[in-house]
C-alpha cells in the first residue's frame, strides 16, 4: 500500500478542527501531485491534478475551495495536510480559474475621527470599527486585513470599510479563457477534462 490522498469538508463546516469530514479518496485520480515543507512554517504548498467525469470536476469547481487535502504514507501518518486555495479547470479549449487570494469577509477600519466643528479640522484619538460578512466567513473561515484611514470623518471611514467588504467578500473567479495548447497547468489545484475527439 502506497500514499493516499484524501479530501475532506474544509475546517470552518466541520463539526470541529480535527474533524474527519470525509469527502473523497482522491489516490487513484490524482498525478502530477508535489508538495513543500519549510523549516519554518510547515506544511507550505503542495498542487496536483485532478482527473474523472466532466460533472465530478465540475463539482470539485465548484464547490472545492478551501476543501481539506491531506496526504498520507503507508502507515496512515499525515505527510502533509492542506486547504486548496486556488483551482483551474480545462475543459476542452476552455479555461476557468478561481481563488481564495482575494477574499477579505472581515475588515478592521483603524482611523482618527476628524472634528470638522473646527478650523482646521481636528483628528481625534484613533479608534477602530469593524466590518463582518458572516455568511462568507461561515462557508470560507474568517479572512482579515487591517486598513489605515488616517485622518477622516466617521461617515468616510463608514463607506470605505464597507465598500472594501462588499468588493471582496466573495470568491473571485478568472473570466473563460481559450487555451493555445494541451499542455497541463502548473496551478496548486488543476482539473483537466479532455475535448472528445
Amino acid at each position: 500500500m502506497g500514499l493516499s490522498l484524501m479530501a475532506y469538508e474544509p475546517l470552518v463546516q466541520s463539526q470541529g478542527l480535527y474533524s474527519r469530514d470525509f469527502i473523497d479518496d482522491l489516490t487513484d485520480k490524482h498525478e502530477r501531485y508535489n508538495h513543500t515543507i519549510s523549516a519554518v512554517g510547515g506544511f507550505d504548498t503542495a498542487s496536483f491534478q485532478l482527473g474523472g467525469s466532466r460533472d465530478y470536476l465540475e463539482d470539485w469547481f465548484n464547490d472545492g475551495l478551501m476543501r481539506r487535502v491531506v496526504l498520507y504514507s503507508p502507515e496512515s501518518i499525515p505527510v502533509w495536510e492542506g486547504f486548496i486555495s486556488s483551482m483551474e479547470l480545462v475543459v476542452g479549449s476552455k479555461k476557468k480559474t478561481k481563488n481564495i487570494e482575494t477574499l477579505i469577509n472581515k475588515v478592521y477600519q483603524y482611523y482618527s475621527p476628524l472634528d470638522t466643528s473646527v478650523s482646521p479640522p481636528l483628528e481625534l484619538p484613533p479608534v477602530t470599527l469593524i466590518f463582518d460578512d458572516i455568511s462568507s466567513q461561515l462557508e470560507f473561515g474568517t479572512k482579515s486585513i487591517v486598513l489605515n484611514g488616517g485622518g477622516r470623518t466617521t461617515e468616510s471611514a463608514f463607506n470605505w470599510g464597507r465598500t472594501v467588504l462588499r468588493d471582496s467578500k466573495d470568491i473571485k473567479g478568472g473570466e473563460v479563457q481559450w487555451v493555445t495548447s494541451r499542455r497541463f497547468g502548473t496551478g496548486p489545484m488543476d482539473w483537466h477534462w479532455p475535448e472528445r475527439e
